[in-house]
């Protein structure tokens, strides 16, 4: 535990001169940011520094490592570990760069863009990035987690499209990072999360593809053994550039507006019935987000998929 003492009260406030950004303590605006998506995660740094750029992380890093703390960095915190007061977390939503090429077909990102910003970025192009299935995850952070996406089984791992890192080193250096420049570093990036740098920006390959087919469908978590099942049957048969997934999931109590979306379903859109041993059982179909107002039905299951395409203009046309 680091405590709160007027000498590291009066380093804070040399951060603060250091860096553009934000630093936020405990009960102040914008510590709030700390706050990750996963809001299970306890996510309680011993302060908050919003980042401007490169810079200001370089500084952060110098300061940790002056005054004993240690560093972590989150954009949505879809993939938070439990932070104590003894660190000092690096906020990237700031980091906001986004150029396409539409002749070289890449695109170089800032750490604090999602991949939904990608994507509507590059689609007016013909073009899309192999983004993850959720568009609103963090883009550095996927890609330094590898990069499985729901058209990995076509394309292979996003990590495998990216063509540089800028990185913040742990002892505050700024690094342009390719397969020619820093070769290990470059290779451990992606997939070794940021255990290996704090990356500022990236850039990536972007694929020339308009349209894909995929979307979820969920079920009732009293169902999950015959619905496991069903999936691995139907698993069989599929064509080898299709991916799906099986997810537990433990939902909220349902909103308002949850309650009243589900049991929707747009019928404009085809509806593919799992082949298995299901029983020809229809599937709730409740919004992700819904869960149910009874706790007994909380739990649930969701097989997602999808394959052969991302993005039309706009937003990703989803076909469940």
């Amino acid at each position: 535990m680091i405590p709160t003492t007027p000498a590291i009260a009066a380093s804070i406030e040399s951060l603060r001169a250091a860096v553009s950004g934000a630093v936020a303590l405990p009960g102040e605006p914008g510590y709030e940011l700390a706050t990750p998506w996963n809001v299970a995660v306890p996510v309680r740094p011993y302060a908050v520094v919003a980042v401007d750029n490169a810079a200001d992380i370089a500084a952060t890093v110098r300061f940790a490592v002056k005054h004993g703390l240690k560093v972590a960095v989150q954009r949505t915190g879809h993939g938070a570990v439990p932070l104590g007061d003894d660190v000092l977390l690096v906020h990237t939503g700031r980091l906001t760069e986004c150029v396409i090429d539409p002749e070289a077909r890449t695109a170089r990102i800032g750490a604090g863009l999602v991949w939904q910003d990608v994507i509507d970025a590059a689609t007016p192009h013909g073009l899309a990035p192999l983004a993850g299935s959720s568009t609103t995850v963090g883009v550095a952070g996927f890609l330094t987690g590898g990069g499985i996406g729901p058209m990995v089984r076509t394309y292979g791992l996003s990590s495998d499209f990216v063509r540089a890192f800028d990185i913040v080193t742990g002892n505050g250096c700024l690094l342009h990072v390719t397969p020619d420049e820093h070769a290990e570093l470059f290779w451990g990036l992606r997939g070794g999360k940021a255990t290996l740098g704090i990356v500022t920006a990236v850039e990536i390959d972007l694929l020339p593809v308009t349209h894909f087919y995929g979307g979820a469908v969920y079920f009732d978590g009293a169902d999950a053994d015959v619905v496991a099942r069903a999936w691995l049957d139907w698993c069989a048969d599929l064509p080898e550039h299709s991916s799906t997934s099986l997810a537990f999931l433990q939902l909220p109590p349902a909103t308002a507006g949850a309650r009243a979306a589900r049991g929707t379903l747009d019928r404009s859109r085809p509806l593919r019935q799992s082949r298995g041993s299901s029983g020809g059982r229809s599937p709730h179909r409740s919004p992700p987000f819904g869960g149910d107002a009874d706790p007994r039905r909380r739990r649930g299951v969701a097989v997602g998929g999808g394959g052969g395409g991302a993005c039309r203009s706009g937003r990703p046309h989803a076909h469940p």
